[in-house]
């Protein structure tokens, strides 16, 4: 496909109709007054056919309009002040579209399961989703067993604060950072929280060799496990 006929092309994307594209094209290059007649001549078509499409550029804003000596004029606007005329009004269309939309609630999701390769399974997935904040309460099993992915997973950009339910013993765990909050331990077994975002959060429990896994986006559930972590703060 040609220049002239991709340019063409676009132009009935913008709502002129093909003989409308060609008019728009001929007064930007005759780039000064023309009349339909003029027009008509050097495109070869009817007269009564270039003056409808005239008068639409016009009315469309493609075309200025004027009376002259010689009758009715057209002059091409510049093609960049009917770009952003069309981005403008764009922009409120799809404002008004965004507006005017019922609102979707987003689907709530709860999965389950058990063992150290569910939990790993679904930290990953769900870290990496972060877009601003991971905060994490653990005792040292879970959390070195997620170790790798945490290190791999989360941009470096969201900000992950770190909790110890087990106080952070004297040895740590290797892979909690700095600062590190002791948190109110509320279990005795090995426990994993991580929330994402406030809005999503997995958690590990009970077994120390096949623990209890839940992923989670139910508000209720992911603003309780957020509490648990409350004293820790963001860097």
């Amino acid at each position: 496909m040609s220049s002239e006929a991709m340019v063409l092309s676009d132009l009935q994307a913008l709502g002129l109709s093909s003989l409308g594209g060609r008019v728009y094209v001929a007064l930007v290059h005759r780039d000064a007054w023309a009349t339909g007649y003029e027009i008509a001549k050097d495109l070869g078509v009817a007269r009564a056919n270039v003056y409808d499409a005239l008068r639409y550029l016009a009315r469309m804003g493609f075309a200025r309009e004027r009376i002259g000596a010689t009758g009715t004029q057209y002059a091409a606007t510049p093609f960049a002040t009917v770009a952003e005329a069309q981005l403008h009004e764009l922009a409120e269309r799809l404002e008004r579209i965004q507006q005017g939309l019922p609102l979707r609630q987003p689907s709530l999701t709860l999965w389950q399961g058990v063992g150290w390769n569910a939990f790993r399974e679904q930290t990953e997935i769900v870290v990496r989703s972060a877009v601003t904040t991971v905060r994490i309460g653990t005792s040292v099993q879970p959390i070195r067993e997620v170790a790798a992915i945490l290190d791999r997973a989360i941009n470096p950009k969201v900000s992950v604060a770190y909790g110890c339910w087990q106080g952070c013993p004297p040895t740590g765990c290797g892979v909690c950072q700095e600062p590190i909050v002791s948190l109110s331990p509320w279990s005795d077994e090995p426990t994993c929280l991580i929330v994402v975002d406030d809005q999503l959060a997995v958690g590990s429990w009970g077994s120390s060799s096949e623990p209890t896994v839940l992923a989670t986006t139910y508000p209720s559930v992911v603003a309780g496990w957020r509490a648990l972590l409350s004293p820790v703060e963001l860097a």
